[in-house]
């Protein structure tokens, strides 16, 4: 057991002298060692495509009820019938094309549709 202890003791110590040596190392390349600033580096940058100001538009939302009837205004009107569902998109286009915004429809459907 005495000889057990002497082995860990043995490793611990050399351990720590390994863990001075390099950090003397360390030490030493970190002062000789000499920071500045040489050169700039470019960054890339674009030249083929001009940057653009992103297109205005908004996505309209329909979703789809089992019973044939449609959910619009983020799910908070139900349209009871295709025809007045196509009315009320031409009204909304028109509404945004007054205002230079490109509408954009995205249908769901209901989980049970």
């Amino acid at each position: 057991m005495n000889k057990n202890r002497r082995k860990q003791r043995y490793r611990t110590n050399l351990i720590i002298r390994l863990i001075d040596v390099v950090l003397i190392l360390l030490f030493g390349f970190i002062a000789i060692s000499e920071v500045s600033k040489r050169s700039k580096i470019r960054l890339a940058e674009s030249t083929t495509v001009p940057a653009t100001v992103p297109d205005r538009e908004r996505v309209l939302y329909v979703g789809v009820l089992p019973d044939n009837r449609f959910l619009v205004e983020e799910e908070t009107a139900v349209i009871e019938n295709p025809a007045a569902l196509a009315a009320y998109l031409a009204q909304q286009r028109e509404r945004m094309e007054a205002r230079n915004i490109r509408m954009k429809v995205r249908v769901r459907a209901n989980h049970d549709a």
